[in-house]
């Protein structure tokens, strides 16, 4: 929601004026004051803060930590959960290619739904970055649950981007 919520926020600063981004901040400050008590007052500390700030540190500077992570991105989106290993990501490229882009007829959503996708994306690297726990571990337990989360929105932002196939086949 967080992140919606910010795409939202830069592409009416990008297409609008500050007025138009101001009513949108006046009208998250409640919700953001409610989320903010609640994670202050109210919620257990997080397991990926216990490190403390100089092991986050060792984490984010250390590159095979980036590059077991970066593997496991490659393996499930290029080559997992597809036909003949060959992962959903490739096929839903080439179905974009073929079908042509209609970004011309609304381009602030398809560059809403790629942006929503790659702050998705970026979040849990974030996430998987700063992990306490043992890095092959958490990664090999939870990706294929990290696809199933980021593949609808894949599958959405494709489909709302191409054209149908009777509009390419009428032609």
């Amino acid at each position: 929601m967080l992140i919606a919520g910010a795409v939202v926020a830069i592409n009416e600063l990008r297409l609008r004026s500050f007025r138009g981004i101001l009513y949108f901040v006046a009208g998250s400050v409640l919700p953001l004051c409610v989320a903010l008590y609640f994670k202050v007052a109210l919620a257990p500390a997080s397991e990926f803060l216990s490190g403390g700030l100089t092991k986050i540190l060792q984490d984010i500077a250390d590159p095979a930590r980036h590059g077991i992570i970066l593997a496991y991105f490659k393996n499930i989106f290029l080559f997992s959960n597809g036909w003949y290993r060959v992962g959903i990501l490739p096929i839903l490229c080439v179905y974009f290619l073929v079908f042509h882009s209609r970004a011309k007829e609304n381009p602030q959503a398809v560059f809403i739904g790629f942006a929503i996708f790659t702050l998705q994306i970026i979040g849990y690297y974030a996430f998987y970055l700063i992990s306490p726990y043992e890095l092959d571990w958490h990664l090999s337990s939870s990706i294929d649950r990290l696809f199933i989360h980021v593949y609808p929105t894949i599958l959405f932002v494709t489909l709302a981007a191409s054209q149908t196939p009777e509009t390419i086949f009428a032609e």
